[in-house]
């Protein structure tokens, strides 16, 4: 076992976060850091951060993490990690900050609220692509497609998510694929400018989080789900207008990132090296390097499942 950090994302409540995919309520994250006090040394992120760089982590330390600067993280997770009085790793994208609008983010909003379930999205989605004169490119690509083979180290996917992830990120890539959602939220009617509030923080949320004692750290500028296949000059401009961001916001220089989707290359190391990140976390627990900006985490999921099983 190594030293590893806990990745979380989405938290729904009855007022203003919808439940869908991996959400978890107050009440099942107070259950979750039960869980981690009672099996590990849960540390806070300063901590956590100071004894990695001096090489003195215990295997069992772990310390918590919020990828995308989401605003239920904010509204629901905080309020606990105040209580309890512990601080924890957020990794923001920028982009959203600036008023553009974050298609990851937006598009999982849209199957949450518009549809029953995630398999009655999947179905639609396919259903809608073949209405587009890429489609038998699609179908070309599925060719010998094996859904236990591919993302294989994400144990929480089901057949079904690696599918889907599989058509957006190889079978589409980003153009093709924002073009069949984009189309499917304009049939819908969805209001996308009066989802900021609700989706993201701003920047009042990110100086109190680094007022509170929080480590405020990079993800990305936009969020690519396959930053890796980005040239390392659009890798650096992804990066250099995130650190930019974060230290004009939280008055520091950043010194901390996390791998949007897991996702890097040895260009993206080199360019954290060179903007002076120290840590890097990854996305799964199956790195097998001592590097510290590859980082092992644990999704939230994997525990969960546990505690409900």
């Amino acid at each position: 076992m190594r030293p590893f950090g806990l990745m979380l994302h989405h938290f729904f409540d009855k007022n203003n976060h919808p439940e869908g995919q991996g959400a978890i309520s107050q009440c099942d994250f107070e259950s979750l850091l039960d869980y981690i006090e009672n099996n590990y040394n849960l540390i806070n992120a300063e901590d956590w951060m100071a004894r990695a760089l001096s090489d003195s982590l215990d295997k069992k330390d772990v310390c918590l993490s919020f990828d995308d600067g989401l605003r239920c993280q904010y509204d629901i997770a905080l309020p606990v990690l105040q209580r309890r009085g512990i601080t924890a790793f957020w990794f923001v994208y920028s982009s959203v900050f600036n008023g553009e609008v974050g298609n990851l983010e937006l598009y999982r909003y849209y199957r949450t609220v518009s549809f029953d379930n995630i398999s009655d999205f999947y179905n639609e989605f396919e259903t809608q692509l073949q209405d587009f004169d890429f489609y038998s490119d699609v179908k070309e690509r599925l060719k010998g497609f094996k859904s236990k083979e591919y993302l294989a180290e994400y144990s929480i996917y089901t057949d079904q998510d690696r599918r889907f992830r599989f058509i957006r990120d190889v079978a589409l890539g980003p153009d093709r694929y924002e073009k069949v959602m984009d189309s499917m939220i304009s049939n819908g009617g969805m209001d996308i400018e009066s989802l900021f509030e609700c989706l993201w923080m701003d920047n009042t949320c990110i100086r109190e989080l680094h007022k509170l004692g929080h480590v405020v750290g990079l993800h990305s500028y936009s969020h690519p789900t396959k930053l890796s296949d980005l040239s390392a000059s659009e890798q650096f401009e992804e990066y250099r207008k995130n650190y930019e961001h974060i230290r004009e916001v939280t008055g520091i220089s950043p010194i901390a990132a996390s791998h949007p989707c897991g996702s890097y290359n040895k260009d993206t190391l080199g360019i954290l090296r060179e903007l002076g990140v120290k840590l890097g976390f990854c996305s799964n627990m199956l790195q097998k390097t001592s590097s510290l900006l590859e980082l092992p985490r644990e999704d939230h999921s994997s525990i969960m499942k546990k505690l409900r099983s």
